[in-house]
């Protein structure tokens, strides 16, 4: 499989939360035979944009999974069109998967942000 990595986020450091777990699901795929392009010029399966859903810009022509999350009982309403033009839903807990089943008729599915209990 080839992945288009379309995460926009780049923290200095760990200046965002999702800047580690976007470096650890990186790896993480890669280190399960996955093949990852940036650019829009090589050929790719499907498209992972780990961003927040204001700045969550589908890929035209693919299948689009949005990795994001939220910390709160309801979304911004100006985040429901955005969340809506992505094929799939990838979030951190079972609390986001309920609340944006609210809002997204798709699949949501939980992924942790790659905590390791073990190192």
């Amino acid at each position: 499989m080839r992945m288009l990595w379309a995460s926009q986020l780049k923290g200095i450091g760990n200046t965002y939360g999702y800047s580690t777990q976007a470096n650890r699901m990186y790896e993480a795929l890669v280190m399960a035979g996955v093949t990852i392009v940036e650019s829009l010029d090589e050929p790719f399966d499907i498209a992972v944009h780990i961003v927040t859903p204001e700045r969550f810009v589908p890929v035209p022509g693919t299948r689009n999974v949005l990795f994001t999350m939220y910390e709160a009982t309801s979304i911004p309403a100006s985040w429901i069109s955005k969340v809506r033009q992505a094929d799939m839903l990838v979030v951190p807990c079972r609390n986001n998967r309920d609340l944006f089943r609210n809002y997204f008729p798709g699949p949501v599915e939980v992924c942790g942000l790659g905590i390791d209990p073990a190192l």
